[in-house]
């Protein structure tokens, strides 16, 4: 329905922060909404604040079904949206109460598929800006953004960006079910099928960290879906946007990186030998990881190998990243 913009807010026990949300969300001054909120199974009183919110305002509806997970929950409100426009927002994070209003004037002044925007951090009482930083980009072609995401002057959050709808819809583009970094897996998706995207500065969202540590030990299978979602950059690049791979595979560097620091707790355990750590773990998967680290830093473009370099002193990981080869080598032995 043109003009509608449909708000879709997956809920599982966020009863201390869902106020807040779909307060931001009621009071925007963009009034043509559609707000699609997806009880998750949640076991808290989440679903009881949902239904006043429902009972208040008419443009709330409520679809309750048990604990899926947010891929799940964000693809059943797809599935319901009307809406000209589809937003996806977490319910433990807020709005600017100008955000639609301000993203729909870009999407009819510009003609553009996709419209980007920057957020406020939020951790405790302490606010900064954060995320897309740069000068204005304003309307770029679709492998311009793929550019910019790859290489991380923008974050792949799927609260980060407003889409026509018919780009999900026409282009088959959902969520992966049971798998983390469901964002990673899908915003390139968006971002590569839009004409244009246009990237503003300006920061509308109000992102709240609730667990910043990055000694967090992560499921057990995160390894696997950081795999799987490179993997499949990997081939959509290739077949799509063959000149982009140099860019994509700084993407994946930093998801590696990322995930190999979250995995070993390094701050907290930096007085163990990194061998004695990584014993602890799925030697496997290890392997995996440092092979594609390894070929980063032996065939990655210079800016890489440096920024390697970088982290690796930041997190004291350079005797691991340096011998990456070796450390494989080893595992492989002892799997032998």
């Amino acid at each position: 329905m043109r003009g509608i913009v449909s708000i879709i807010v997956p809920v599982y026990n966020v009863e201390r922060y869902l106020s807040q949300c779909l307060t931001s969300i009621k009071e925007q001054t963009y009034k043509n909404l559609e707000i699609i909120l997806v009880n998750d199974g949640s076991t808290d009183n989440s679903k009881q604040i949902c239904d006043q919110f429902c009972l208040q305002d008419s443009r709330f509806n409520l679809i309750s079904g048990p604990n899926g997970g947010v891929s799940n929950a964000r693809d059943l409100g797809l599935k319901q949206a009307r809406g000209e426009y589809v937003y996806f927002v977490d319910s433990d994070d807020w709005l600017n109460c100008d955000l639609i209003s301000e993203v729909v004037d870009i999407f009819k002044q510009f003609e553009v598929d996709v419209v980007a925007f920057s957020y406020n951090e939020v951790l405790g009482t302490y606010t900064t800006t954060a995320g897309y930083s740069n000068p204005e980009l304003g309307s770029v072609n679709s492998s311009e953004a793929l550019s910019h995401l790859f290489r991380g002057s923008f974050g792949s959050y799927a609260w980060k960006f407003i889409a026509r709808r018919d780009l999900y819809i026409n282009n088959n583009i959902t969520f992966p079910k049971g798998r983390r970094f469901e964002d990673v897996a899908t915003t390139y998706k968006v971002f590569g099928a839009a004409s244009h995207v246009y990237f503003s500065s300006k920061p509308l969202y109000y992102y709240r960290q609730v667990n910043t540590s990055i000694t967090h030990r992560p499921a057990n299978t995160d390894v696997d879906d950081i795999l799987i979602t490179i993997d499949e950059m990997d081939s959509y690049v290739k077949n799509n946007f063959e000149s982009l791979l140099p860019d994509v595979k700084s993407l994946e560097f930093n998801l590696l990186f990322m995930l190999l620091i979250r995995m070993n707790g390094w701050q907290s355990r930096s007085n163990k030998s990194v061998l004695s750590e990584l014993d602890l773990m799925n030697e496997k998967k290890i392997i995996r990881v440092l092979e594609k680290l390894h070929h980063y830093q032996d065939k990655g473009r210079e800016y890489i190998r440096q920024e390697i370099k970088l982290r690796a002193l930041k997190y004291r990981l350079f005797p691991l990243i340096l011998h990456a080869k070796k450390y494989v080598n080893h595992f492989k032995r002892k799997l032998k």
